[in-house]
């Protein structure tokens, strides 16, 4: 897949913009070896936070470099599986199943699918969360009781970087912003969070047989 297939869908569903980032399509899940440091203790917090999570059903606040703001809902269930159901009139699904991501157009009548390690944001569905690996940096900032979490390709800081905000106590995922090669951002906010609820399965599957036609390897 190209880069230029990812940026035609940067306009209608720039939640997405996270694929043209690519610094976390290798991400190394080996930890490193060196004395952990204080920002090191807090790393790990944050990581031991989201491993003890299964599933979240939130609310999520989109608002896109444009500045075009969007809403919707957001499922989650690790390892591997998200869903973002985006409000009317926004006519947009996307579904991640583990191996695939598929964008869902209704208004356009088109339908895309993309390998699930083409987005970073695997690396919140992955068994094995690391966010201290050989392969890329973390730098984390601390201010009036929230937590920033940044990351990029430390070989390749120009590409882009993923930047986690989180409540610091208790510690709760609270927004994400990606940061695209360009210096452009998208805003991922949620809101009414829940986490390890049940949640039916059916949601992490896309089953429209009538548009089937449309999915392009």
């Amino acid at each position: 897949m190209t880069r230029i297939w990812h940026l035609k869908w940067i306009n209608r569903c720039p939640l997405w913009g996270i694929l043209i980032i690519g610094i976390f399509c290798t991400l190394d899940i080996y930890p490193t070896q060196s004395k952990a440091s204080p920002e090191d203790v807090h790393i790990e917090r944050i990581e031991s936070y989201l491993a003890k999570i299964e599933t979240i059903r939130a609310r999520f606040n989109q608002v896109s470099p444009d500045g075009s703001v969007s809403q919707g809902l957001f499922y989650l269930r690790r390892p591997g599986r998200f869903r973002f159901e985006y409000d009317s009139p926004t006519p947009l699904l996307v579904v991640g199943d583990s191996f695939w991501i598929v964008f869902e157009d209704r208004e356009l009548g088109q339908l895309e699918r993309i390998p699930m390690s083409s987005t970073p944001l695997s690396i919140l569905t992955q068994d094995n969360i690391d966010f201290r690996s050989e392969s890329v940096a973390a730098t984390l900032r601390i201010e009036g009781g929230l937590m920033w979490l940044t990351l990029h390709e430390r070989d390749d800081e120009e590409q882009g970087s993923l930047t986690l905000t989180f409540d610091q106590s208790p510690t709760r995922l609270r927004q994400w912003i990606i940061t695209d090669s360009q210096g452009l951002t998208t805003e991922i906010t949620l809101s009414q969070t829940e986490t390890n609820v049940p949640l039916d399965p059916k949601l992490f599957v896309y089953n429209d047989s009538q548009n089937e036609n449309l999915l392009r390897k």
